[in-house]
């Protein structure tokens, strides 16, 4: 049995991906999965996989030792990780315990059918054409639902050179197109406080601020996610408080958020519009600003993992780049136009919010090859 190097930034992920991905650990399993890195460490040298006593083991966690069974049948259950029992006498054999590795944990997040892994499974089985190659990124599925890439991270291709990495190689007369929900979060939020969706509230902002609309756009979004929206608002010029149609926003930003908090704080979860449970981790306690975050991006991801299954089961499309509130499709040569295929995916993306009642509207790009 080899001794582990330590590697901290290996370990960083690790952490970072249980706390977001397992919310339901008790303290001590969580303290416990995390000290199994000091116990493979060449520090400790107890190897990989760990061959410890559970007296070692609860010094190390810094857990009591009728606690530490407890908390390695709770990982097990997790598939954190894998514990071979021991067998005691004359030629007795250690107990092992083996943390599973990240890669194959968060393949595990693709597990199940809901409509958010269908479609990363359908990502990557599609893999996607970079530069005449095509590639097979890895997909996982995150805290509120939103999946993400790496191994290539397709995702962080640069924003002015995406058309021309995704074409190169593209067989002649195929079209790529990008289609997106325009102001998909002030939409949702609209919904949710039922107010008028023919009113521009970043115009309003900018209106009454002399902010451009960037700023009008950051300054909003961080007084409705911030911890105390009323506190946030006092900040602003007078002009925008004593504005009508802001104010109007402010005081269903406040029901609505008093709201969630109520109600997560029985259930330690928010549910989103398409009806999908996000719970927090037991060693959080999210405020209200957090909370109507989780249900807002939960959403959008609800309708753009929909409109995305259902756009990648055409067969003919090549490929297919996920951002969340935009699809970048590359459809094979099939003698359609530019136009229609356009209007084709918008009408995919703008039925599935139509679905949930949020009138999202969508803008799209398209590049004949």
């Amino acid at each position: 049995m080899a001794k582990a190097k330590y590697d901290f930034f290996k370990e960083f992920e690790i952490s970072q991906y249980v706390t977001k991905n397992y919310p339901d650990l008790t303290c001590a399993a969580y303290s416990l999965y995390l000290s199994m890195r000091f116990m493979e460490s060449e520090k400790f040298g107890f190897c990989n996989p760990v061959c410890i006593g559970y007296r070692d083991m609860a010094k190390i966690a810094h857990l009591a030792i009728g606690t530490i069974k407890g908390a390695i049948n709770e990982l097990q259950e997790h598939s954190l990780l894998k514990l071979e029992i021991g067998e005691p006498g004359t030629n007795k054999k250690a107990t092992k315990i083996t943390r599973i590795p990240i890669e194959q944990l968060e393949d595990h997040t693709l597990d199940g059918d809901t409509i958010h892994r269908k479609f990363a499974r359908a990502l990557k089985e599609k893999g996607v054409l970079i530069e005449g190659e095509r590639q097979y990124p890895q997909w996982t599925i995150k805290q509120t639902n939103r999946i993400y890439s790496k191994n290539p991270n397709v995702q962080g291709l640069n924003k002015g050179e995406r058309f021309n990495l995704l074409s190169i190689g593209a067989p002649s007369g195929s079209i790529l197109i990008s289609c997106d929900y325009k102001e998909a979060e002030p939409t949702v939020i609209k919904s949710l406080i039922k107010s008028d969706h023919a009113i521009d509230l970043y115009k309003a902002v900018m209106d009454c601020t002399g902010w451009n609309r960037s700023k009008a756009k950051t300054e909003t979004n961080h007084l409705t996610y911030s911890k105390n929206t009323v506190y946030r608002f006092k900040t602003w010029p007078e002009q925008a408080r004593l504005d009508h149609v802001i104010r109007q926003y402010v005081n269903g930003l406040k029901r609505l958020k008093r709201d969630l908090l109520k109600e997560s704080q029985k259930s330690r979860s928010v549910t989103t519009l398409g009806g999908h449970v996000l719970s927090f981790s037991k060693r959080t306690k999210p405020h209200s600003g957090k909370i109507l975050n989780w249900k807002v991006q939960g959403s959008i991801a609800d309708i753009s993992a929909s409109a995305g299954y259902t756009l990648i089961q055409d067969k003919d499309i090549s490929s297919m780049v996920y951002l969340h509130d935009e699809l970048i499709i590359l459809f094979s040569p099939c003698g359609k136009t530019e136009k229609i295929l356009s209007d084709y995916v918008q009408k995919v993306m703008q039925r599935e919010a139509q679905k949930l009642s949020i009138p999202l509207s969508t803008s799209v790009n398209a590049l004949t090859i």
